[in-house]
């Protein structure tokens, strides 16, 4: 199968679905059978491809891949947009429609492209720095590259595991070193390769405690070491007033200081004090400076604008508070602005003044004149102030009597007062407050009346609210503290009679709720029965009327503890269907694993989850080899080797060549030699064993000859039955053993009496004559029993006397050596054989056609020889690895393995296995599970049973188990195919 091929397919295909007219059956049939065989091989080519990149191996995966044909341009020209299209077609025609290819797998391929680059940059340098014996830490850098980018293959986590942990063994003996040495620098390396948080292994504290203390020491002493010349060049640096370069000194001081936490009263400062206060003067002479430039520049915008004198005052202060005098030009400028801003306010205040004295003189006489009017409205004003005080209380005392009582002392003091408008209008307001005032007491008697006859009178739980209403109204009418009190009295009343209809409420809810706690108390914990009935109690209690709050609120709680155990319960019994799930599909590959997978989404998180996702990940091609050695293992029991075709051979080959998963025992390593012997016989660089035989017949001096032989014994092999011409008799006779060359030769009839009265077939010669005869019989019984027909076909040969013996010796070699090519029990049998052939002294090349070859007649009686003294023997052994082959069947086959359960915990978190069906056997019998242990699959036994078993029973030795794993059991008998 080429590209080529396919895009010739898809064209065919597309154009017999652009045709108007219906393409024949023939047609289609055949396309089809192309089509699906295409698939086919492009599906086992992926399904290659899929095992090597869930087992990690990118590489693989992609070199295998990129085979000629390269897989993606298989599978893109095979996923044409015409596909659906013609499965319909084939549908319609009633014939089975081209299965897809699984794409998944080809994205896959193509993610491992993507990551195949960054990771081959990184191997290749990894590979540059093994070979460079780099430095220990720089691998491990790309050992963690590789790890995070390459997550599919666990073996960088390990490799990274193994070298950080020579890796802490060498830091160890470099800190002590360098520490020794007083290296800072690599120290300081070292505590910073010990504190990183890339570490995959655990780093020792006391470790990263030593190097980190040492980094601190060693900094502080390396700081203290600079420290002391540099105090020494600042005080130098302030000698000479150098004060750039001091500036540079103090910065390098106070930072090796704080390194150092540098005490003031340490004997550096002594040395360095007088110029660090040096420095400190010059900087705060800086600082004034330029606040005094920036108060000037201020001062001097102000003075060109308007302003006030607080302003120029407070601008003056700020630019010479700290000692500077301002210039004596703009010192004028000031002093003359507010020279003129003071003048200008004198004037102001004269103006003001004379205004004043000019109104107090025409005061004074209008006092004069209205002193006595004024005293007598000063005394009703005040009688108005004091009846209107009196007034505003009666509104918050709702008592009318001191008012009155002061309109008469008012009448009984002048009783000009009364005739005032203002006085009158308090009278009428007087009279309108009173009115007022009835009302009022009569809203409050109504009021207190309608409370009563709600919460006393006709006490119901619908007029509690009305009488509470009508109480708050009451309350914003009620005065004084008589009418409050009498308020809360009525209020007190019917409370009471409220609360005893409360108390007979809580009570009978009590008594309700305390049967709802007992039915609670026995709700199971294994079913959801009871569940249901008890929530409509708490919901029908929750939804009664008039209960206290703080009852209703330990209601909440029991039912929040129904909820939150019905949920634990649900969620339990799920978890249990879940696992039941489980447990009907283990035995099923494909199906196992989609219920391991639903139980991850059903329950993520959980501890089981998590071991079935790794179990998910690298065990299903575990599963399938064990359906696949069950299904070798039957084919083997049930092969006949005496029968078995070339093709089927094969297949089988095939099928034990791609059980690389199976972790089991299987024995198959002699019925595996045979198969490949009989698969060969369809086709060796020699071509198929029966083709072999046929050639060995075809040359023309073996299956077309006649034999012309003299009186004196001389032999003419012909390539057609002799001429009788008179008295001679002529033909072409063969000169070679491959019949290829004649020579004519005419003899006597003397020397051959009687040929005249001889017909054709008399003259064939026994070789001819024994072709005609063995090679269809050969024929037949290479079909049904190989072996046999070897053996057949030699002791045939043995027993032509009249065949040539050197055509017979070289026959019976290439059967024999056809034979043990097809065969392993002949060549077992026959390698001795052969080799004493190999040694008999006839040669390949010896002219066993020619007439007149005197060496012919040497290694002719060679090969007599060589016949009947190892004849008998060969054919004995013949018949023995014809019996082989029976025996073979003898020897026991690895066992089957008949998944029974799986592995997990139970409730009490106990190892067990669950059981799919009741498992029976005669004897105590081993239980193994199956997975990987330390990263190689393996069976391992996790319990043993005997008698009879069924639902779980207790793992024993699953220290190493893994929730999820199934539990097989090993059996000599045949196990039924895994239900699909």
């Amino acid at each position: 199968m080429t590209v080529d091929e396919v895009n010739q397919l898809v064209e065919e295909i597309q154009q017999v679905l652009a045709f108007a007219t219906d393409p024949t059956e023939e047609e289609l049939i055949d396309l089809a059978a192309r089509h699906d065989d295409f698939v086919q091989q492009v599906a086992a080519r992926l399904k290659a491809v899929e095992k090597l990149l869930n087992k990690g191996l990118r590489a693989e995966a992609i070199a295998l891949a990129e085979q000629v044909p390269n897989l993606n341009d298989l599978v893109t020209a095979l996923d044409f947009p015409e596909l659906e299209v013609w499965n319909d077609c084939l549908v319609q025609f009633a014939i089975q429609p081209v299965r897809e290819l699984d794409v998944d797998v080809a994205a896959e391929l193509n993610d491992a492209y993507t990551v195949a680059a960054p990771v081959e940059r990184l191997l290749n340098h990894y590979r540059t720095q093994s070979l460079a014996r780099a430095p220990v830490a720089e691998r491990i850098d790309t050992l963690r590259q590789l790890a995070v980018t390459d997550t599919a293959n666990s073996q960088w986590k390990t490799d990274l595991r193994k070298f950080e942990t020579h890796r802490l063994t060498l830091l160890k003996k470099e800190l002590q070193a360098s520490v020794k040495q007083q290296d800072l620098d690599l120290v300081a390396a070292l505590d910073q390769e010990l504190s990183d948080a890339k570490w995959s292994v655990s780093v020792p504290a006391a470790l990263k405690k030593t190097a980190h203390e040492a980094h601190i020491q060693l900094r502080r002493r390396s700081a203290r070491a600079e420290l002391q010349p540099l105090c020494h060049q600042l005080s130098d640096a302030y000698a000479a007033f150098d004060q750039p370069t001091a500036t540079r000194l103090q910065k390098r001081f106070f930072a090796l200081s704080e390194i150092l936490d540098l005490d003031e009263t340490d004997p550096l400062y002594d040395i360095a004090g007088p110029a660090l206060d040096w420095l400190n003067e010059e900087e705060a002479k800086a600082t004034a400076e330029a606040d005094f430039q920036n108060g000037k520049s201020q001062l001097e915008s102000a003075l060109e604008r308007h302003t006030t004198i607080d302003e120029l005052e407070r601008l003056y202060h700020q630019t010479v508070r700290h000692g500077h005098a301002l210039p004596e030009v703009l010192e004028h400028r000031l002093a003359d602005r507010i020279d003129t801003l003071k003048s200008a306010e004198a004037r102001k205040r004269t103006t003001l003044l004379t205004s004043i004295v000019a109104g107090c003189l025409v005061g004074i006489v209008a006092v004069v004149m209205v002193v006595r009017y004024v005293a007598f409205q000063n005394a009703v004003a005040g009688h108005v102030l004091q009846a209107s005080k009196l007034l505003q209380e009666v509104a918050s005392s709702g008592d009318l009597q001191p008012v009155d009582d002061y309109f008469a002392s008012m009448e009984t003091e002048d009783v000009r007062y009364l005739d005032q408008p203002e006085i009158l209008g308090l009278k009428e307001q007087l009279e309108s407050v009173r009115r007022q005032e009835l009302g009022r007491q009569q809203q409050l008697e109504q009021l207190i009346s309608d409370a009563l006859n709600h919460g006393t009178e006709n006490p119901r739980w619908e007029n509690f609210p009305l009488a509470e209403d009508a109480l708050q109204k009451a309350e914003t009418v009620a005065l004084n503290e008589s009418e409050k009190a009498r308020i809360l009295n009525v209020r007190s009343q019917i409370q009471a009679v409220q609360a005893e209809m409360q108390r007979t409420v809580d009570d009978a809810f009590e008594k309700d709720q305390q049967e709802v706690v007992e039915l609670v108390a026995k709700l199971p914990t294994k079913s959801l029965t009871g569940y249901s009935s008890v929530k409509t109690r708490l919901s029908e209690l929750e939804q009664r009327d008039h209960v206290s709050s703080e009852l209703k609120s330990a209601l909440s709680a029991l039912k929040a503890k129904v909820s939150q155990q019905q949920a634990m319960v649900q969620a339990e019994l799920d978890m249990q269907r879940s696992l039941q799930k489980v447990t009907a599909a283990v035995g099923q590959p494909a199906a196992y694993r989609q219920a391991l997978i639903d139980y991850t989404r059903e329950h993520p998180g959980t501890e089981r989850a998590e071991d079935f996702l790794q179990v998910i990940k690298s065990d299903l091609p575990l599963w399938e080899s064990v359906d696949q050695w069950n299904r070798i293992r039957r084919r083997l029991q049930n092969l006949s080797f005496k029968s078995v075709s070339p093709a089927e051979a094969k297949s089988v080959v095939t099928e034990i060549d791609a059980l690389q998963a199976f972790p089991g025992t299987t024995n198959v390593t002699e019925r595996l030699d045979a198969l490949k012997a009989v698969a060969a016989r369809e086709g060796s660089s020699y071509g198929s064993s029966r083709e072999q035989i046929e050639r060995m017949f075809a040359p023309r001096t073996i299956s077309q000859a006649w034999l012309v032989q003299t009186i004196d014994g001389k032999k003419y092999l012909t390539e057609r039955p002799p001429r009788v011409e008179g008295s001679k008799i002529s033909f072409d006779y063969f000169t070679t053993t491959t019949g290829t060359q004649t020579e004519q030769e005419q003899l006597g009839m003397s020397k051959l009496p009687g040929a005249d009265n001889k017909t054709d077939d008399y003259w064939l010669a026994p070789q001819t004559l024994m072709s005609r005869k063995l090679q269809p019989q050969l024929k037949v019984q290479l079909e049904a029993d190989f072996e046999a027909a070897i053996a057949f076909g030699v002791e045939a040969l043995l027993k032509e006397d009249e065949v040539d013996s050197i055509l017979r010796f070289l026959l019976i070699e290439k059967l024999l050596r056809t034979g043990a090519e097809g065969s392993v029990f002949i060549q077992h049998r026959t390698n001795g054989h052969l080799e004493n052939i190999a040694g008999a002294g006839v040669s390949r090349l010896t002219n066993w056609a020619a007439p007149r070859d005197r060496r012919a007649d040497d290694e002719r009686r060679m090969a007599d020889e060589f016949l009947s003294a190892h004849g008998t023997k060969i054919v004995e052994d013949l018949k023995t690895a014809h019996q082989d082959v029976q025996a073979i069947r003898d020897i026991a086959l690895g066992p089957a393995m008949q998944c029974v359960g799986w592995l997990h915990r139970d409730t009490e978190s106990q190892w067990v296995i669950s059981l799919r069906d009741e498992l029976q056997v005669p004897e105590p019998t081993q239980l193994q599970s199956l997975g990987h242990v330390d990263g190689a699959p393996k069976f391992q036994v996790v319990a043993a049973v005997s008698g009879s078993a069924i639902g779980t029973v207790p793992a024993s030795f699953a220290a190493n188990g893994i929730e999820g794993q199934p539990v097989y059991r090993e059996s000599t008998s045949t196990i039924p195919l895994a239900r699909r």
